[in-house]
């Protein structure tokens, strides 16, 4: 990314603080099966997070359902798969299990990308669509109304760069008919 295509830290703040502002927001409208997606990431997240785990040690999902049900979990490689999906809700228990399995902390399933990065729903993205439209229209008739500040100020000074240039011009024809 050039230098030209980094936001500035108060564009990134109030970016961050607009999309915070639209989560609250989400968060009080719609019913509860709505509101519920949101806490369904985390399940989506880890599921990607235990399927990271699994091929990054280049196990089946057999395998990691055969090592499950030595720590006591009856769960099938059907089960495991489901839960790299986000399709089957987890137990504390079963989500300890996992990490052990995988000799991980048990809140290093939690690690990474956070809420931040949950999916807004589609209307949530035409709206923070719209208001990036509208500060990008403020942001051009600002700029727009700068240029002509800029405008008006060197057309002034022209002016009074040729006014100065004429009465120092008057001043030597005076000086050269005095002599005269």
């Amino acid at each position: 990314m050039s230098d030209t295509e980094r936001s500035s830290p108060e564009t990134d703040r109030t970016l961050l603080d607009l999309l915070q502002q639209m989560r609250k927001t989400e968060m009080k409208e719609g019913d509860a099966a709505e509101r519920r997606t949101v806490f369904e990431w985390w399940e989506k997240a880890f599921g990607q997070k235990v399927r990271q785990w699994r091929k990054a040690r280049d196990w089946s999902q057999e395998y990691l359902a055969e090592q499950l049900n030595l720590h006591g979990f009856d769960i099938h490689q059907t089960t495991v798969a489901k839960i790299e999906r986000g399709a089957r809700p987890l137990r504390v228990s079963e989500a300890v299990a996992l990490a052990a399995v995988f000799g991980m902390p048990a809140l290093s399933v939690f690690y990474g990308p956070g809420p931040e990065q949950e999916p807004m729903s589609e209307q949530k993205m035409r709206e923070l669509m719209e208001k990036l439209e509208e500060g990008a229209r403020h942001a051009q008739e600002q700029l727009e109304s700068a240029a002509k500040h800029v405008a008006y100020y060197e057309a002034q000074r022209a002016s009074m760069a040729d006014a100065i240039n004429r009465a120092a011009l008057e001043a030597d024809r005076d000086d050269d008919t005095s002599e005269a």
